[in-house]
């Protein structure tokens, strides 16, 4: 069993590394980590990966970590229905492996940007050629939901209908100009985003945008971030490694906005070593959970 924790409930932290021989990499990550981590290193579960490309010596690092408390909180959820997972991941770390994995990413793929926009939070994936980067900024489908709220006096219920349903409504476009603030507000967290990342990596060449979550269906969304990023935006619409057959075939692609990050997570539980395999699971629990099996 593989499952993750929300981008906004974790951290994830990029540095470049000095040259040093790769022996000497878990050290120099392990003194990054206690630079990087906004806690002390014995109250977090943390684990890293490192990026590089054919192109470049340099080597960069991804340093993702939990507060054990946090983790620990998490954990006595599932263990009140007698369950230990094997994994535990971030959110966004699923997402691209999913996608890294589906879409076939390699040394070729142009430079892409992940948006997966869930309930109260965003993230978003930067993934270029042996780099990648993540940033977690708190807008998302309830600040959608909010404004048609705000909009046409609708209880929270009716207002989330009205948006899922946007795109086939008569008044798509008075939903769409009520909603154009939180597009505007969602915009500018997104460049403000894709700015910082290339003013630390000046060669950064981002082409594309591919949106997660039911946020996407929204009317005008995509032209919108086309238009304020200058770049091409996409939503996934299907998977193209796996599919399933029969009477839910349909139900299943239309879900696929919001199985990305379930998908990643099994890609990891099975094994698939293709992406960021980082695993938060406490190393004492896992312990615990094999000296019972082994009982």
């Amino acid at each position: 069993i593989a499952i993750s924790v929300p981008g906004h409930s974790a951290f994830a932290r990029f540095a470049k590394l000095p040259p040093v021989e790769p022996k000497k990499i878990p050290d120099i990550v392990k003194f990054e980590a206690v630079q990087q981590i906004p806690f002390p290193i014995e109250q977090v579960e943390w684990d890293y990966q490192t990026f590089h490309s054919q192109d470049s010596p340099d080597v960069e690092v991804g340093i993702f970590a939990i507060t054990r408390d946090r983790i620990m909180e998490r954990l006595a959820m599932w263990k009140d229905v007698g369950v230990t997972p094997e994994y535990v991941t971030i959110g966004p770390i699923a997402a691209y492996n999913a996608l890294a994995w589906d879409l076939s990413f390699d040394e070729k793929t142009p430079g892409t940007v992940i948006l997966d926009v869930g309930t109260t939070s965003t993230d978003l994936i930067v993934c270029e050629p042996g780099r990648l980067w993540i940033r977690t900024f708190p807008i998302g489908g309830h600040q959608f939901t909010q404004a048609l709220v705000d909009a046409f006096k609708l209880s929270y219920s009716k207002a989330e209908t009205l948006k899922l349903q946007a795109e086939q409504s008569k008044h798509a476009r008075h939903v769409f100009q009520a909603l154009r603030p939180v597009f505007g507000d969602l915009a500018q967290d997104v460049q403000r985003s894709i700015g910082y990342y290339q003013s630390s990596h000046k060669d950064a060449n981002l082409t594309r945008l591919i949106g997660l979550g039911s946020t996407f269906n929204l009317p005008g969304l995509r032209k919108y971030l086309g238009q304020q990023l200058q770049m091409e935006v996409v939503r996934l619409e299907q998977f193209t490694r796996i599919s399933l057959d029969g009477p839910a075939a349909g139900e299943f692609q239309a879900a696929t906005l919001n199985l990305a990050t379930a998908y990643g997570l099994a890609l990891q539980g099975l094994g698939f070593d293709h992406g960021i395999m980082a695993n938060l699971m406490p190393v004492p629990v896992v312990r615990e959970a094999l000296s019972l099996i082994h009982i």
